[in-house]
């Protein structure tokens, strides 16, 4: 810690900005199992909780992460961290620096990439940067990120200005399936429902406000997303 403190000092003195923003780069870590967590501190003495006192911003190490396992793990780390969450993911097999190669299934497809940066933002995330391994990007990779983005800018108001509201319905596979994953947010007195599918074939949901709501279908097509807007 007196190393990250160090550093910390040193930028804040030279970029004394109030914009200048000190990002830490972050784990996804096994809190409340105990001896996960030891391991995880023998072999990376790393504490992300002590770490983000001197930080502004976690980058959280998303190359691995994906899909329900994301959705779990970012969840977690909500309830243990406290400073914004930023995510990054890899595009490339290739990673020159550590001189090996990724898995085939962390190396992220375009399609895969879009469907990943909206689910981040879904869970609040509002920066997502992209490891392009030789430093190359297929163009397909670009226009992902386009799409992501343009649909997250006509969502802000739900995703990073809203108020999570999860609890006031319930969204429900037609078939059961684990693969899947759904946020909801409310804003302006409506709450949209972002609906995941990670699955290679169309999946239908049912979605039911709370009470005497309303019941909405709303079918996703592989390895894409949905939102969903329910007035109160």
């Amino acid at each position: 810690m007196s190393a990250y403190a160090a550093m910390a000092k040193a930028v804040r003195t030279h970029h004394p900005d109030p914009k200048t923003l000190l990002i830490a780069y972050t784990y996804f870590y096994d809190y409340g199992d105990e001896e996960k967590m030891y391991n995880q501190y023998w072999s990376c003495p790393k504490d992300p909780k002590l770490a983000e006192r001197l930080y502004d911003v976690n980058l959280m190490g998303c190359y691995t992460k994906h899909d329900r396992e994301l959705y779990d793990k970012v969840t977690l780390a909500r309830k243990h961290l406290t400073k914004p969450m930023w995510a990054i993911s890899s595009v490339s097999r290739v990673n020159p620096i550590q001189e090996r190669y990724t898995k085939p299934y962390d190396s992220l497809s375009p399609q895969r990439l879009e469907q990943k940066i909206v689910q981040c933002a879904a869970l609040g995330m509002e920066r997502h940067g992209v490891w392009p391994g030789t430093g190359w990007i297929d163009g397909m990779h670009l226009a992902a990120m386009g799409n992501a983005s343009r649909f997250i800018w006509a969502h802000e108001a739900f995703y990073f200005d809203g108020k999570r509201a999860d609890d006031q319905l319930t969204v429900t596979p037609k078939a059961a399936f684990k693969e899947w994953c759904s946020t909801a947010h409310e804003s302006g007195g409506r709450i949209m429902v972002t609906v995941f599918n990670f699955t290679d074939q169309s999946r239908e949901f049912i979605i039911r406000a709370r009470g005497a709501g309303e019941t909405q279908t709303c079918k996703v097509a592989p390895r894409a997303y949905e939102a969903v807007m329910l007035e109160r």
